[in-house]
């Protein structure tokens, strides 16, 4: 532990020591892990969020697929490329949630490296059923298809430990259409 502007800063290693000592269960580790790190940004982070209310952000975007979500993951906003990426209409890709889309949709289980980037996806979904399970049905329901699901279950099992570091991601995908090499989604915060 180091002490800093009067707070202390914890590191991944002894964040786990104190889950491991404790017994945590999932949900109250890794909720213990986003509280203790959250604000100590990561070195890949790009600055910050553009908010909720200027939505029209992602569609300007035009190389990569790139959507908008909140904390429960519902899609706020999306460029072309991301449309076409999950194949389905504008008018459900409005009403979408990404970890649906993403990781309970056939067209996505066809694409290339599931493994890595459902594991990277399932970790994010925890994270955020840990942090907000108390005000956000919709992430425990999302949480229970999940876990419900013969493909993703036992990826999302196997995500329990893992951390992510960052709100905002890049997804590695290859091979998924020409020209794709990831997908990025960006946290707006809030829930809808």
């Amino acid at each position: 532990m180091r002490r800093e502007s009067m707070q202390l800063r914890f590191t991944p290693k002894e964040l786990k020591q104190v889950a491991d000592l404790l017994q945590m269960t999932w949900r109250a580790r890794v909720a213990l892990y986003r509280r203790a790190l959250r604000s100590e940004p990561h070195p890949s982070s790009g600055g910050p969020v553009t908010p909720a209310s200027d939505s029209s952000w992602a569609r300007g975007l035009l190389s990569q697929p790139t959507c908008l979500v909140d904390t429960s993951f519902a899609v706020l906003d999306w460029n072309q490329p991301f449309a076409k990426l999950v194949r389905v209409s504008e008018r459900r890709l409005a009403r979408g949630n990404l970890m649906s889309l993403l990781l309970m949709e056939d067209v996505a289980r066809e694409w290339a490296d599931g493994d890595t980037w459902q594991e990277i996806l399932a970790a994010e979904l925890i994270e955020a059923a840990a942090l907000h399970w108390t005000e956000s049905p919709h992430l425990q329901q999302l949480h229970e298809a999940a876990l419900d699901d013969p493909v993703v279950g036992s990826v999302y099992e196997k995500s329990a430990g893992y951390t992510f570091p960052e709100r905002n991601c890049k997804l590695a995908m290859r091979y998924l259409h020409p020209g794709v090499q990831e997908v990025t989604f960006t946290h707006a915060g809030g829930l809808q």
